[in-house]
């Protein structure tokens, strides 16, 4: 839950900053080509009324967006919130083995949980990023009072990690293709054999 409401609260502080970053984007942009149409049209009236439209028009078509945006992201987690439907899995680790990514599956990591268990995390939710695969992690499925998923989140609290090595696609061939959050017997070294292939 901890996390949730630090998801609502970063969602309504971007918004809240929304039209200040708006305002001086929108200056940027056009004071400059309002200067620039004074000087070279000579007029003084009419660049500076068209400019101004279309400031007030750009600012509110953004502001619109934004808005439905803030809405679309921040209305499912209070939903969540409120119907205490969220599901958070801590991962902590020292080693992970990488598989190669094979069509358009996902990354797929083997992460050694504890000695005798690995976890399996995989999808199109889990590519490499600067802070992930990382040594302690949560994930963090949010569902609305209907019990749909409305999102995955991970929150890394830990270090990046580097793969102890990396299953390439065509030993996979000759394995069976873990499960999301399927949990192995055994230690990473033996993966290809718990997955079904003799080392």
């Amino acid at each position: 839950m901890r996390l949730l409401r630090a998801e609502i609260a970063d969602a309504r502080k971007r918004h809240a900053a929304g039209p200040r970053r708006m305002l001086v984007a929108m200056a940027a942009v056009i004071l400059p080509l309002w200067v620039l149409t004074i000087l070279t049209s000579k007029l003084f009236v009419l660049p500076t009324l068209v400019w101004l439209s279309v400031a007030v028009l750009i600012g509110f078509w953004s502001a619109r967006d934004a808005r439905k945006s803030f809405v679309a992201r921040v209305v499912p987690l209070e939903n969540a919130l409120a119907a205490n439907r969220v599901e958070e899995i801590r991962v902590a680790a020292a080693d992970m083995v990488e598989f190669e990514e094979i069509g358009d599956l996902g990354a797929c990591y083997a992460f050694q949980v504890e000695p005798d268990k690995i976890l399996i995390v995989q999808g199109q939710d889990y590519y490499a990023t600067r802070r992930f695969p990382n040594s302690d992690f949560s994930i963090v499925a949010i569902q609305d009072s209907t019990g749909e998923l409305r999102e995955i989140g991970v929150h890394k609290r830990g270090d990046k990690m580097v793969p102890v090595r990396v299953i390439s696609a065509e030993t996979q061939k000759k394995l069976r293709f873990p499960l999301h959050l399927e949990v192995l017997q055994g230690r990473l070294a033996d993966i290809e054999g718990i997955l079904g292939s003799p080392r």
